[in-house]
């Protein structure tokens, strides 16, 4: 019975501590660009600032509070000097060149105190051009309604991240119906081309019509 108190005391503190910071998913492509902020954004004047990947010193810079002085200077480290830039005012963090190793949990502290949210940086591929596929195959005002798939390759889409399709009728305006859309008889005899659309954090392409 103790064991099994043990047990659940830990399961709940774990429960507690993960409770406790927001993590959200940050995306990028391979060669791409990282940007982090703090969350919240500091509401005083910063002092000091500590950039970590999964507890790993990625930039660091510290200044007296009464004085001024610079302390420590700003610091970039190991794989990140000469790809990062620091904005020791609002505590922005940018990477370029990003890589597969730089995947993983940033965290940040401000002015001595480490922030609760979390960045989970996550690399994903750019979106395969789309077509469309009508069913049936011939779609004309023949029929009572039509469907057009927004199709792109599976085997790209499986590392693409999250994705969001959307349509443009002719050119009109985009929509986001999803990656199906039903038309009409009449928008068949009344629409030249419909478009659409397939999109992720880091890249977007359209078909070449349909």
């Amino acid at each position: 019975m103790e064991k099994l108190t043990g047990f659940l005391l830990l399961f709940a503190m774990l429960n507690v501590a993960f409770a406790q910071y927001k993590l959200t998913p940050k995306y990028f492509k391979d060669g791409g660009v990282l940007t982090l902020e703090p969350s919240p954004r500091p509401t005083g004047p910063i002092t000091n600032l500590v950039w970590m990947l999964e507890g790993n010193l990625v930039a660091e810079w510290f200044k007296n509070k009464d004085t001024g002085e610079e302390v420590v200077p700003l610091t970039f480290y190991r794989t990140f000097k000469g790809r990062t830039t620091m904005n020791v005012t609002t505590g922005r963090l940018d990477i370029i060149n990003m890589t597969k190793a730089d995947m993983g949990l940033y965290s940040v502290e401000v002015n001595s105190v480490v922030q609760k949210d979390r960045d989970n940086a996550i690399m994903i591929k750019e979106v395969p051009e789309p077509g469309v596929v009508i069913r049936p195959l011939v779609c004309s005002s023949a029929f009572d309604g039509c469907t057009l798939t927004c199709d792109a390759d599976p085997a790209v889409l499986v590392d693409a991240g999250p994705v969001t399709y959307s349509w443009r009728k002719g050119d009109g305006d985009w929509t986001e119906p999803g990656k199906d859309l039903d038309i009409t008889k009449e928008e068949t005899a009344e629409v030249e081309t419909f478009t659409c659309r397939i999109q992720n954090p880091v890249s977007a392409r359209e078909s070449r019509g349909g």
